[in-house]
Parts: structure tokens; C-alpha cells; sequence
């Protein structure tokens, strides 16, 4: 038996090194086994990378090889592809989001050496082999004064109290999170140069973030003018991917016609606005980048509330007929780069049937637009090319604009655009470099308190009059009193009479290197760089960039699998002990005794909230101490795909000899969170907003809407449930309410209080949502007695503590906060980030007030990324209700009755880990 045992052990021992090695052979060509949430475009396009650089932004994280299990270092700046990596999402959870770090010079993945977890691991890079160690959380842990993320921590995926830390320049391993500043990392968008990205603020020389737009989000596709604006429009980090034509709105037909200041003389259409929302990346792809018609903006806190934007590699024009609209217009916002785009305008000027002269431009910040670079575009068949500043010249003005906006101009190419080329310029600070200008009549207009320093720019009057500085003052306006600045070094004009001198400008005495670093050509090989490489692109071999040295740039898709074993296999011994008990078996939840198709059914059944495991211990496949999609994904590659496991049962039985103390009943720890003698009331009050309240019959009914607080009484025995929640509240407007007069007669010794809000505490334009916003994150030390401060914001964490968990507390009742349940994505993934700041707000109250939390947002995350995971939009929906009685319109936000009852299952078991009184009633 024992022979016969051992043969049949080498023999199953020599098949999975053999299906090893092919697995290996066959992952040369392609990835055989997915996780996660990575998706990519149907057609390759320019990804954007980042520099993952020290806390003094001195040093990048760099690569000492090309080969795997090469260790990483650091070194500065160079503009080699090895010092940029890709961030490719993975997944979200309680903790965050979680990514794939892929080293753009040879497309493998920043790993802790062996996989391991442990103090002082070595980094390396090794390519992809499907380890879940080689995923990292990326977590902001510190904002600038824009309100940009600058420092983040990085985490190890299965160690998470594990950061990459900086030891040394050439010594970056994992150690234990402390916070210190050897573990906050600056991520710097690879390519960018000037004002929107790492910089010093002209204002009082702080750092500020890099734009990197929606690299730490999901990457979508879009082919219409429908989905595009859908995209932009989201309040999720995106990476938009345009594969299509799109075209907004044409004809005259569809066009209105302004009225008031310009009498009716010309077309606009509002229906192709599209109003961005913050931390967007918009990339053509390399096979279709043509957008028609479609007008970006931004505008204030309501429309358009962007910043932290990327475009690039848009070929983007408009009819002739619409003269009226600036193309592109952004009056709010920071941190915009527009990057290779091609902004074209009529093949000639003024050719309007509505006889109007042009009046639109091709690119307008103006506003509190700030810290903006444009780089590498073209623009030409235009009147106007780019104006920057607020366009109003009076005193007012200058006292709220003055140094905005800071914008960098480089390596653009203008070509027969007549004037604002390279552009108008008010208020600001300006770097204008290695910008090719020809067949131009004006090229800067400089303006009031304009601050522009010129540098190696060519020019070239061509068919056009060449004048390169227009610098004059008006007596009508503040102009005269605060004259611009300016000066310029290097640049090179040829065909004009005029010169590269200013008349009544004074010399500008900033210099941009006290803010930023960037590297400049001269002007001959800038106009050179701008005829090859400007302007949108068919291919990565022409897409390029001044900073970096590599010309071709790498695939969105650039991904290198293992080509060694990280460690090699342990020889089995050639005799073995049989064991005398049976080993646990891994993955057999159904408890059959094997592995098998039917485990993986029963798991995915479990994940997606159907049936039970009959063995849960045995679906913790990767012992994290949970079941999620990750075990799920390890048992499908189990079974479906079985590789090398050398893990063999021990040799000796374990015989556990039992001690006097193991005889007695173990004692139950008490919790924390509730009062001494605390005796449980059967009574539960619920506060909170329209995912809690209950709803009448014809709205439950014909809508199919429920509120998890009408399914939380079946989740228990003996408990009664007064459920005061109201649609619409936030935890400021609902003390104006009488369910809050209820509750603080109502509430008493032995109670349960649970807190939800957050969905409607998020609307904090006053203007639109009087007497609902709230604000995470403020500091108590600047509020009054009613939790407001001297700018009229009232804190969200203190709001919560003071009128409900006081509250509670004095009256001899336990306080539980209920994080906000995720809102769906339109495309079935949960949306996770809306939430977070006040799902951490409700975290530090707990932690500082001692509070249990029961963390929904992540709960309901995990869950609906397993149901998205197992079916897509069709099983995530199924949680939630409609719009509408015919149910054709999906309720991203409101539960149905099934998502209501699950919800509420999933808090009930919470209360049960939390270890509090009324988990006893679970059923």
C-alpha cells in the first residue's frame, strides 16, 4: 500500500513539472489564465505612465537588468523608458485599489523577491506570473494645496502592512508601514514637462502633484458621442479610450443661433458640450482619434467640475459654421494637460453662411483654470489659435487673477493660424519653449500683469505678417497701470520685418526652472521636433516625446510572462511516511474529498450569493483568512489548469495532548463598544438616507425599490426594527426633521443606533442643494458650536458624533456607523471612490471615539465586483431597482428587493464578527 501510494505520488509529481513546463512554453505567447479588472482597448493607443519618484522627487524608481529577478534601484530623471511604469487596476477592496506595476522598458512587473511578504524582502522586477504578490495597493496619503493627490504609499497585496520603502539608491525592499517619508512616493506622468506636472507653485514655491488623469482608474471604450459623454461625465477615474469617429451634433438644422452682445450673427450648439468631471485621461487611439463637433468644458463646482485632466491624441475639428464657441474652453479646474492633439479649424477663415466674422477659438483657459501644460499639438487653419488668462481687464479682476493661470507651452506646432499663436496672455505665468510658429500674422499677444518668459521658440512670418510680440496698452482698461512682462532667450524669427523684442512690456525676471525642471532644445531642432512629431498620431513609431529619449512608444499592452520559475521546486524525498490522518483538502468545499468542476460551481454559486459551502474553511485557497474571487480564480486554475504543488502532508501525525485549561468552556471576549452591564433592548433604530428608508407599497411595488432597513428585521430573531431613515437626507438636513425629534424621544437604554449617511452629504453646492452638503476632513479645531467654519462648511465627522453618537451614547444606547453602500458604474463594476472620503470620515470617528463601523462600502464593493466578475452588468443589476415602472431604466443607486434583503443580510452577519450583543439574534 505504501509502495504503491508513493509510485502513484512521484508518478502525479512528474506530470505537474511537465504541465509546469508547458504552461511556461505556452505563456511565451499569451497570458492563459486572467484576473482581475485589467482591460485594454480593441486598438492600441498611447497609455500614460508614470515616474514612481522619492519624496524629494530626486530619484525614480529605476531597473539594474532586463531579465527577471533583476533588482530595482533608483536614479534621477533620465527619460529612459525604465524609469516608467504602467498601472494596470486589478481589483478594489476595504484597503483600496489595487494594481499591476509594469516597467515600461521591459514589460515586467515590480515583485517582491520569492513572492514573500516578509520584512526586508528584495524588490525586483519578474514577469507576469499570476501571483497576487505581485499586486500593490496605491494609496494617496497626502494632499498639496490644490487638493491633489501628491504622496502615496504602496502596499503589498498579500502583506498589506508591508511598503516599498526607500533605503537607499540602489536598496528598495519591503518594511513595515509606518508612514515615514522613505515610503511616500510621488507618481510623475512620464513625458509631461511644465506647469502641470510636478512643480513648485509661483506663489509661495509648495509642491504640487502631477496631473496624471484617470491612470489609477479603469480604462473604458468609446465609438459614440453618447458613450464618450457618459465617460466624461462620471465621477469615477477613467481612462477613455476613443476607437470610433465620433461626431457630435451637425448642421445648421441642430445649431441655434446666439442672441444678445453679438445680434444673431452666428451658430453655437450646446447640445455637444461636454462637461468634464475631475480625473479623466481622454486617448484617441492610434486606428481612430477623430472627434467632430465635440466642445469640451469646464465651468464652476456644478458644470464641469474638472481638474486632474489628460487629452491626448485627439484629432479634433469643427464646422465652419460654428464660429461662435471657443472649441475646447475651460473656465475651472487645474492640473490639464492637452497632449498631441491636433486642433484644426476651416480650410479658409470667415467662411461662415451667416457672414460673421470668426470669433471662436481653438483653445481656451480662462477662469481659475490653472497649472495647465500644451504640448507636442498642432493647430492651424484658424483666426485664433490659444488664449489664457480671465478676459476681463478691470481692477477686480487683477485682484482675483493675478498669477492665474500658470500654463506651459511647448513643442507645439502652429501652422496658418493668424493671431494668438502661440497665444493671448493675461495675469499668468508663462513658459512658451520649443514652439514651432509659421504663415502667422500675431504671435503673442501679452496682456495685462501677463509674466511670459520665451525661450528657443522658431518662428517663421511665412505668408503671414510675422508679428511676433504684440504687447500694446489700452487707456480704456487696467492694462496701462499693470503692463505684462517679457522676455525671451534663444527663439529664432526668419521672413518678417518685425523682431522678437517688445515695446512697452517690462522684462520678466521669473525664471520657470525655479519651478520645475524641463529640458529645452534649441529652436532650429525644435522646429525639426514639431514637423515630425506634433499633433496627433497614427503610430506609436512616430509617437514621441522632448523629455524622453526613446522614439518608439511602448503598447498600452506591453506585458512580459516569467521566463524562469521564481524559485526552483524542492526535490521530493524518496521515502515518505504515509500519514495516518487525512490532510485537509483545499478547495473542496462541497467536501467530496476531491477538487473537482463541482467545487468551482458551488464557490462561484456562494460568491454570488446563492446556497452555502459545505467546507468554508477549504474555500480560504490563498489563506487570507476570507473567501473572495481571488480563491475562486486559484480553484478554476487548480482544476482547470493544474500546476506544480510540491506541499506535501506531514510525515508524523500531530497528537495534540489536552490540557486541564482546554477542558473549560472558553470565555467570550466583550466588546468594546458597548457600555458595562449592557442589556439588549430587542429595539434597533435606523437613520440614514433613500438606501435605508422604507418605501409605500406602490413605489416598492412598481419600481421594485426597497430599502435595506425594510429587510433588516428578517435577518434577526426577537428584534424590532423603527426604521426613521428618509430619502433624500444627509446627516445635516435630517436634524431638521421630525424623525430626529422622534429619535431623541425615542431612543433608549439598551438600544441599537445604526447611522448611514453619506449618498447626499456629498452635494455640497449650496446654490443647488441648500442644507444638505457636508465636508469629511475638517479640522475641529476651525468650527463653531454647530460644527460649521468660517467658510460656511459644516464637518461631516462632527455632525455624526455630536447630534447621533452623543446622542446614543447618553442615553444608554450603542451608536454603529454604516458606511454608504457603493453606487454602480454604468457599465455594472461598483463605484467605489465616490464614497470614500466619507467612509473614511466614519472610520476615524470609530477608531477616535471608539464606534463599531461596519464598512458597507467595501462590503457592497467586494460584492458587486464578485457578481460582475461571474456575469457582468446582468448579475450586478439584479441588487438594484428602476427609474421607471416598465422597467427599462436601471436605478444605479437604489436597491431592489433582492439587493435590499442581501444588503441587510451582509450587516447582520457584520454586527456578529463585530462581536456586538444583537449578533446573537442573527438567524
Amino acid at each position: 500500500m505504501k509502495n504503491r501510494n508513493q509510485m502513484q505520488k512521484n508518478h502525479l509529481q512528474q506530470i505537474m513539472r511537465c504541465l509546469t513546463a508547458l504552461l511556461l512554453l505556452i505563456s511565451f505567447v499569451a497570458v492563459f489564465f486572467t484576473y482581475g479588472t485589467v482591460s485594454a482597448a480593441s486598438a492600441d493607443y498611447p497609455a500614460v505612465f508614470a515616474r514612481i519618484s522619492t519624496y524629494d522627487n530626486s530619484r525614480n524608481i529605476n531597473i539594474t537588468g532586463y531579465t527577471d529577478k533583476t533588482p530595482v534601484n533608483t536614479w534621477p530623471t533620465n527619460g529612459g523608458m525604465n524609469e516608467n511604469w504602467r498601472f494596470d487596476l486589478m481589483g478594489s477592496d476595504q484597503r483600496g485599489s489595487y494594481y499591476r506595476i509594469v516597467n515600461q522598458g521591459t514589460g515586467r512587473l515590480l515583485t517582491p523577491m520569492l513572492f514573500s511578504g516578509d520584512e526586508g524582502t528584495q524588490i525586483v522586477i519578474y514577469g507576469e506570473a499570476q501571483q497576487q504578490a505581485q499586486q500593490w495597493y496605491v494609496i494617496p496619503v497626502q494632499q498639496d494645496t490644490k487638493g491633489n493627490d501628491l504622496y502615496y504609499k504602496i502596499l503589498s497585496f498579500t502583506a498589506p502592512d508591508m511598503a516599498l520603502t526607500y533605503f537607499g539608491e540602489s536598496d528598495i525592499r519591503l518594511s513595515r508601514d509606518t508612514g515615514s517619508n522613505a515610503q511616500k512616493w510621488l507618481l510623475n506622468a512620464a513625458g509631461l514637462q511644465g506647469f502641470a506636472g510636478y512643480c513648485k507653485t509661483p506663489d509661495g514655491g509648495v509642491a504640487k502633484a502631477s496631473t496624471i488623469g484617470g491612470m489609477l482608474g479603469r480604462t473604458v471604450e468609446v465609438r459614440t458621442f453618447d458613450e464618450l459623454k457618459d465617460a466624461c461625465t462620471s465621477t469615477e477615474p477613467l481612462t477613455i479610450i476613443v476607437t470610433g469617429k465620433i461626431s457630435g451634433r451637425t448642421g445648421s438644422q441642430n445649431y441655434q443661433i446666439s442672441t444678445g452682445h453679438d445680434n444673431g450673427k452666428r451658430y453655437y450648439c450646446r447640445d455637444n458640450y461636454i462637461y468634464l468631471q475631475p480625473n479623466k485621461t481622454i486617448i484617441g487611439s492610434y486606428a481612430a482619434n477623430s472627434l467632430y463637433n465635440v466642445y469640451f468644458r469646464t465651468y464652476n463646482e456644478q458644470w464641469g467640475p474638472a481638474h486632474n485632466v489628460i487629452i491626448r491624441n485627439i484629432d479634433c475639428t469643427h464646422d465652419t459654421e460654428l464660429n461662435s464657441d471657443n472649441v475646447w474652453e475651460f473656465a475651472y479646474g487645474w492640473n490639464f494637460w492637452i497632449d498631441h492633439c491636433n486642433l484644426q479649424g476651416h480650410n479658409k477663415i470667415e467662411t461662415s453662411s451667416l457672414k460673421s466674422d470668426d470669433w471662436d477659438k481653438l483653445l481656451n483657459f480662462k477662469g481659475s483654470a490653472d497649472y495647465i501644460t500644451i504640448s507636442d499639438c498642432r493647430f492651424g487653419h484658424h483666426e485664433y489659435g490659444v488664449l489664457l488668462g480671465y478676459p476681463v481687464d478691470d481692477e477686480a479682476s487683477y485682484q482675483t487673477y493675478n498669477g492665474t493661470p500658470c500654463a506651459t507651452l511647448t513643442n507645439n506646432y502652429y501652422r496658418d493660424t493668424v493671431t494668438r499663436a502661440p497665444g493671448l496672455m493675461r495675469y499668468g505665468y508663462f513658459h512658451s519653449f520649443n514652439n514651432y510658429v509659421i504663415n502667422f500674422d500675431m504671435g503673442y499677444t501679452i496682456y495685462t500683469a501677463c509674466k511670459l518668459y520665451s525661450e528657443a521658440n522658431y518662428f517663421d512670418a511665412g505668408t503671414g505678417k510675422g508679428s511676433v510680440v504684440n504687447d500694446t496698452v489700452s487707456q480704456n482698461d487696467i492694462s496701462s497701470k499693470y503692463p505684462g512682462f517679457y522676455t525671451d532667450s534663444g527663439s529664432k524669427l526668419v521672413g518678417s520685418r518685425y523682431s522678437l523684442s517688445g515695446k512697452t512690456a517690462k522684462a520678466c525676471t521669473w525664471r520657470p526652472n525655479t519651478n520645475y525642471a524641463y529640458r529645452a532644445m534649441t529652436a532650429d531642432q525644435a522646429k525639426t521636433y514639431c514637423e515630425t512629431y506634433s499633433g496627433s498620431q497614427a503610430s506609436a513609431a512616430k509617437y514621441h516625446y522632448a523629455a524622453l529619449e526613446q522614439v518608439d512608444y511602448p503598447s498600452a499592452n506591453l506585458l512580459t510572462i516569467a521566463s524562469e520559475p521564481m524559485a526552483e521546486a524542492t526535490e521530493p524525498a524518496t521515502e515518505a511516511t504515509e500519514p495516518t490522518e487525512l490532510q485537509p483538502v483545499y478547495g473542496d468545499v462541497n467536501a467530496d474529498g476531491e477538487c473537482s468542476f463541482l467545487d468551482i460551481v458551488m464557490l462561484q454559486r456562494w460568491l454570488h450569493g446563492v446556497g452555502s459551502l459545505t467546507d468554508g474553511e477549504a474555500a480560504d485557497l490563498n489563506a487570507d483568512g476570507c473567501a473572495d474571487v481571488f480563491d475562486l480564480a486559484l480553484l478554476k486554475r487548480a482544476v482547470l489548469h493544474p500546476q506544480e504543488d510540491t506541499t506535501e502532508p506531514t510525515t508524523e501525525p500531530v497528537t495534540e495532548v489536552p490540557t486541564e485549561a482546554a477542558t473549560e468552556a472558553p470565555t467570550e471576549p466583550k466588546n468594546s463598544y458597548e457600555p458595562d452591564g449592557f442589556q439588549f433592548s430587542g429595539r434597533v433604530f435606523l437613520v440614514g438616507d433613500s438606501t435605508v428608508c422604507d418605501y409605500d407599497d406602490n413605489t416598492s411595488k412598481s419600481l421594485d425599490r426597497c430599502g435595506w432597513g425594510m429587510k433588516l428585521a428578517e435577518q434577526y430573531s426577537g428584534v424590532t426594527v423603527t426604521n426613521l431613515a428618509l430619502s433624500g437626507r444627509s446627516s445635516r438636513s435630517f436634524l431638521t426633521e421630525q424623525n430626529y425629534q422622534t429619535l431623541k424621544n425615542s431612543l433608549g437604554k439598551g438600544d441599537y443606533l445604526f447611522i448611514q449617511f453619506g449618498h447626499n452629504d456629498e452635494k455640497t453646492n449650496e446654490a443647488q442643494y441648500p442644507g444638505l452638503g457636508t465636508y469629511p476632513g475638517l479640522d475641529w479645531n476651525t468650527l463653531d458650536n454647530t460644527g460649521k467654519d468660517a467658510q460656511g462648511r459644516y464637518s461631516y465627522e462632527y455632525l455624526l458624533t455630536a447630534y447621533y453618537i452623543n446622542l446614543a451614547k447618553n442615553k444608554g444606547a450603542v451608536p454603529v456607523l454604516v458606511t454608504p453602500i457603493t453606487r454602480l458604474n454604468l457599465d455594472g463594476t461598483p463605484n467605489y471612490q465616490q464614497h470614500t472620503a466619507y467612509q473614511q470620515g466614519m472610520q476615524q470617528i470609530g477608531q477616535n471615539y471608539n464606534v463599531a463601523v461596519i464598512d458597507m462600502t467595501s462590503l457592497t464593493t467586494q460584492l458587486y465586483t464578485n457578481l460582475y466578475n461571474y456575469g457582468g452588468l446582468n448579475e450586478t443589476k439584479k441588487l438594484h431597482c428602476y427609474t421607471d415602472a416598465a422597467h427599462t431604466t436601471l436605478d444605479y443607486t437604489h436597491l431592489s428587493s433582492a439587493g435590499a434583503w442581501k444588503i441587510a443580510q451582509m450587516l447582520a452577519e457584520q454586527t456578529k464578527e463585530a462581536g456586538l450583543t444583537i449578533g446573537n439574534a442573527v438567524k
